[in-house]
């Protein structure tokens, strides 16, 4: 079970550190093991061990099957991005591919290399689509326990979390009946609590968070390094055709235009989503080294990050062992209802 919801307890006590028993030689392992097989959570965060699906624990937009293994949120938009991709994937494997090919063929590095990466994609994709992300199942009802810690308007008060000797406000969701564990946030596009929200992808129709952030960074990164080969390869194919041209002067560089649309129309949709996914993995690679998430530097949540232990360790947290909270170090839960010393209130994290 992933120790984020060690900290969403509602029956910590006050004034108590709570250590975490440190994790085992086996603990990377096996988180890998969970994840590989289920794809997404474990009892009792959602499956048991007869692998009875949980339903009722999952109320929001998305659609959850095989207690928590599979999670579909908008269908269509997953549809439309297939649409958008595999058609023109298929026209380039099939058509533009092959007539760069050399002796080899398939069995060729370019023949080989691409059929690697466009499979690596399809099921970065397909996991990253349709994995659970780390939903947190709702609570049927408000704890008892929270009765003598409400505000003014009888909701639960805020509670304050000292993690690696920083505070972190952590709100109570009302919708879910629960503690947000830290780093989550309530999406309004899937009404889910989400472990370690990263942000909500329109074009995969789910949520990136804790189980399928690894995914989601494997289709960019694999994604960039294919398409710009396809971009080699398509400037490579129009080379071809320009140097077997009769032309002369200026025609030798726009004959392509005029025989080869459908392939100029490729090198141009190919170069936009090269841009976009390059831009992407940039973007990932610079917050993962911090240790953020999209959602966490968008808003400016920390003036010190708490899960920031440096480069290294930060990614080796990220993609080894997801399920830990905290990269270095073991996990002290300490919980107050009154504001730690080190709490700084204008931070945008104080809407956590």
């Amino acid at each position: 079970m992933s120790r984020y919801l060690d900290y969403s307890n509602a029956k910590l006590k006050i004034n108590d550190v709570k250590v975490l028993e440190p994790p085992s030689k086996q603990f990377a392992f096996s988180c890998c093991r969970r994840l590989r097989i289920c794809g997404g959570p474990i009892a009792p965060f959602g499956l048991e061990d007869s692998f009875k699906p949980q339903f009722s624990a999952y109320k929001g937009q998305s659609t959850v099957c095989f207690g928590g293994r599979i999670v579909t949120g908008q269908i269509w938009n997953v549809a439309s991005t297939v649409f958008m991709t595999v058609l023109p994937g298929l026209y380039y494997m099939y058509y533009v591919l092959p007539r760069a090919l050399p002796d080899g063929g398939w069995w060729s590095f370019l023949g080989v290399s691409s059929r690697i990466m466009s499979w690596i994609i399809l099921g970065a994709f397909f996991m990253s689509s349709f994995s659970n992300p780390g939903i947190v199942p709702r609570s049927s009802e408000r704890p008892r326990e929270l009765e003598h810690h409400l505000d003014l308007r009888g909701n639960p008060a805020h509670r304050y979390l000292r993690i690696n000797d920083k505070t972190v406000k952590q709100k109570y969701c009302l919708t879910c009946n629960i503690y947000r564990p830290p780093r989550s946030k309530h999406c309004q596009f899937c009404d889910n609590c989400v472990l370690r929200f990263d942000h909500h992808c329109t074009w995969l129709g789910n949520c990136i968070g804790l189980y399928n952030y690894r995914y989601y960074t494997t289709l960019i990164y694999t994604a960039s390094i294919y398409l710009l080969q396809c971009e080699w390869v398509i400037f490579h194919v129009l080379g071809e055709v320009a140097a077997q041209t009769n032309e002369s002067g200026l025609m030798t560089i726009f004959g392509p235009f005029y025989e080869e649309p459908m392939l100029i129309f490729l090198l141009v949709y190919c170069l936009v989503l090269l841009v976009a996914v390059l831009l992407l993995s940039v973007y990932h690679t610079v917050i993962t080294m911090q240790n953020l998430t999209t959602n966490e530097h968008v808003k400016n949540y920390y003036r010190d990050n708490p899960f920031d232990f440096g480069p290294l360790p930060n990614c080796r947290q990220i993609y080894c062992m997801p399920e830990l909270v905290l990269a270095v170090g073991d996990d002290r839960i300490e919980a107050d209802y009154v504001p730690f010393g080190t709490f700084s209130e204008p931070l945008s994290f104080d809407d956590c």
